[in-house]
Formats: structure tokens, sequence, C-alpha cells
């Protein structure tokens, strides 16, 4: 969304980079605190590949709902 909106003009280019930058440590963090309220280790692999319809439709659900 941050990329949508400089491209739009609603958002200053030179805020793109801090806000892309904050997004990505959110979702870390998050993953990081799931991880801990679940008692699982902060730090791990995924050993399971994730794909087919169901992941690519959520993926997509997830990214264009903003817009509506």
């Amino acid at each position: 969304m941050t990329l949508a909106l400089a491209w739009r003009g609603d958002a200053g280019r030179s805020r793109v980079l801090p806000f892309l930058a904050a997004q990505v440590a959110g979702a870390i963090l998050g993953v990081w605190l799931a991880h801990l309220m679940f008692d699982l280790p902060i730090l791990q692999a995924s050993t399971k590949v994730r794909t087919g319809l169901g992941q690519w439709s959520a993926e997509a659900t997830a990214t264009f709902d903003w817009c509506c």
C-alpha cells in the first residue's frame, strides 16, 4: 500500500523507505510475538512448503482488501 500511495502521489516519495522499513520490522516483531504467545521457539525455519490455490487466494485477498 505504501508503494501504491507513493505512486499515486498521496504519500511523499521520501517517506517510502522509512515506511517500508517500519512495516518489515513490525511484521518480524509480530511473528516473534506470535511464537512467544504459543510457546514456540522465537527463531525457527519453516519446514512446510505453503502453496496452492488457498494460499494464493488468501494473499490476493490480503493484498487487495484495502482498496474497497
